[in-house]
């Protein structure tokens, strides 16, 4: 099968009663292709195959499609999606961008697992093998001193998606409690590398959700 497919994401849409083997041949075949599969079915949690002259096998359903529902809408799902958590207080770390350390690295990976592979290189549980992006460069929001004098604080909400080079692309404000705050961290994310989000082994490109709280002072709770 073509490699054109690799890391593609492939519905597959049954109800109860289908023929086993029509399921589960091009399924294995997609898959060892590098392609990523989800069974899709109106029935909500799983759906039981006919294998020849009796019932076979149930298999999970991935995506339930309501009556009236949009394919195409529920088949269009967020792979490896990252959330980024920051707070920011007066002093904060150096503005310059530096390399992550290696123990920066191994805590975020474990706060971020991947979904582990078998022997056979399928998944060694069920759905795609995603392995999560890492940052491996990182640049802090930088507290400006006249928004501290001002007594300015709040959040500020980014969105964007992480590319297959592992820059942080197409940044979207979503909230902005000031616009100084929003361009400290408009400055910061445009420096941030990561290593991309891995489907099936292939980098593809994942969203990104950046929250930032502005504090004069530590949230010691």
């Amino acid at each position: 099968m073509s490699s054109s497919i690799q890391a593609k994401k492939i519905a597959i849409l049954v109800d109860d009663g289908f023929e086993q083997v029509e399921l589960t041949s091009p399924k294995h075949a997609l898959e060892d292709a590098g392609a990523v599969t989800f069974v899709v079915s109106p029935q909500p949690d799983y759906v039981r195959a006919w294998a020849k002259t009796d019932w076979g096998d149930d298999f999970d359903v991935d995506i339930p499609l309501a009556e009236g529902e949009s394919l195409t809408r529920a088949v269009v799902l967020a792979i490896g999606a990252v959330e980024e958590s920051i707070q920011v207080t007066p002093g904060g770390p150096p503005a310059a961008a530096v390399p992550m350390t290696e123990l920066d690295r191994v805590l975020a990976a474990r706060a971020s697992p991947a979904t582990p592979v078998g022997t056979s290189g399928r998944c060694a549980s069920p759905g795609p093998c995603v392995t999560p992006a890492l940052k491996v460069i990182d640049r802090q929001p930088q507290y400006a001193p006249e928004a501290v004098n001002l007594g300015t604080e709040g959040e500020v909400i980014l969105q964007g998606r992480i590319t297959r080079d592992g820059v942080v692309d197409d940044i979207k404000p979503l909230m902005s409690a000031d616009d100084s705050l929003k361009e400290s961290v408009l400055a910061a994310v445009r420096q941030w590398q990561y290593k991309p989000t891995l489907l099936n082994g292939v980098a593809v490109e994942a969203p990104l959700t950046i929250s930032v709280q502005f504090s004069r002072t530590s949230d010691r709770r």
